[in-house]
């Protein structure tokens, strides 16, 4: 089925997407591509070109403004013992490296998580508009359409993610009603309802089952296909495992 494959191609998130963007500019020379800022360093800061060509081999062309805000505990006046990674991406741009890898992007992309003295980690983040970016994780490689919003909570009560919203990849778009992954359950019980739509054009519903048979009822419309079973939680496990890493150490 569709959905298995958009599985494979890993979760959507955007620490990939930064990643992928700091890999370009960090080969920034001079004025390729123009800073508003002269003085920023590595891929931090706004910059907007038509075009421009380091003598690399990297070509830029449109803008992007970067944001990174990384706080030790032991550091921040504004919210003692609290920690902070923060990263927010603004883009509309065509990179370009000398062996011919491409990245393409337009949209806003933020990530941000905050780190309390019991342990405690509180994170959201959102991918918006469309991304691709050659030899990355197999979602960005082939391109995606995303309206994605996912929170991750680690606590006294367990650790939590939800997803709501969708995203569009070539084997299909898929859209997500109020799932939730409770990691105390099962190694990660799946709830809410993913809606998926083929190549075809036919829209599926697959109710998660809540219970830790990883099994859930298919439906088009009001017709019941029967049980599929499904690995969303292997799919998050590793991305918001490294949410849960500080930056600072």
């Amino acid at each position: 089925m569709a959905l298995d494959e958009v599985l494979s191609a890993g979760a959507v998130h955007g620490l990939p997407v930064f990643a992928a963007y700091e890999s370009y500019l960090e080969h920034r020379e001079g004025t390729c591509p123009s800073m508003e800022d002269p003085e920023s360093e590595g891929p931090y800061g706004v910059w907007q070109t038509d075009h421009c060509e380091t003598g690399a081999g990297y070509v830029f062309e449109g803008f992007g403004l970067y944001l990174v805000d990384c706080t030790d505990p032991a550091d921040n006046d504004m919210e003692p013992g609290v920690g902070v990674d923060s990263r927010g991406l603004v883009s509309q741009y065509r990179l370009k490296a000398p062996d011919g890898a491409e990245m393409e992007a337009g949209g806003d992309c933020s990530h941000e998580c905050r780190f309390d003295v019991d342990g405690g980690v509180s994170c959201f983040d959102q991918v918006g508009g469309s991304y691709r970016a050659d030899g990355r994780e197999p979602w960005l490689d082939v391109g995606v359409e995303a309206s994605l919003f996912v929170t991750h909570e680690v606590g006294a009560d367990g650790r939590r993610t939800t997803i709501d919203g969708g995203i569009g990849l070539p084997a299909a778009d898929i859209s997500f009603r109020e799932v939730e992954v409770d990691w105390e359950e099962c190694d990660g019980l799946a709830t809410g309802t993913v809606a998926i739509r083929d190549p075809s054009g036919w829209w599926f519903s697959l109710v998660l089952s809540g219970d830790c048979s990883g099994y859930g009822e298919l439906w088009l419309g009001d017709q019941d296909l029967g049980q599929i079973c499904i690995d969303l939680a292997g799919t998050l496990r590793d991305a918001v495992a490294g949410w849960e890493q500080p930056c600072w150490l």
